[in-house]
């Protein structure tokens, strides 16, 4: 029949910030040995990865912030739209539409390395 696999669990939760200042090779290189738990034939025991990865209050807070900025504004611009439609005037709804215009077209950054090394990734 078919054979066993071996799953592999990355704890990067526990990668100091002076690994992600390494070069890609080298930070690759000492992830895979350092940080990677891999499990028996089959899989992880039942509830082997139920820990929880420490998280300052801090870090939990930064973290919620930039969730609720990135996910809650197109539901904030969305909420704001029909409230432009049902109660504002044609020249709110031009600003309305101004707006998610100009969010919609401007080219994004390059942020793939700063975001590499951001408390955020």
């Amino acid at each position: 029949p078919g054979s066993m696999v071996r799953m592999k669990c990355l704890n990067l939760w526990a990668l100091p910030p002076s690994v992600l200042a390494l070069p890609e090779a080298e930070r690759l290189k000492l992830i895979k040995e350092k940080y990677t738990v891999v499990s028996d034939e089959g899989g992880f025991a039942q509830a082997s990865q139920n820990s929880q990865a420490p998280l300052s209050t801090a870090d939990s807070v930064l973290a919620l912030t930039f969730l609720s900025v990135v996910m809650g504004g197109p539901v904030v611009l969305m909420a704001s739209g029909i409230a432009c439609i049902i109660f504002g005037s044609w020249v709110h709804c031009v600003y309305w539409l101004t707006t998610a215009l100009a969010l919609a077209t401007h080219p994004l950054p390059d942020v793939a390395a700063p975001l590499a090394r951001s408390r955020l990734s």
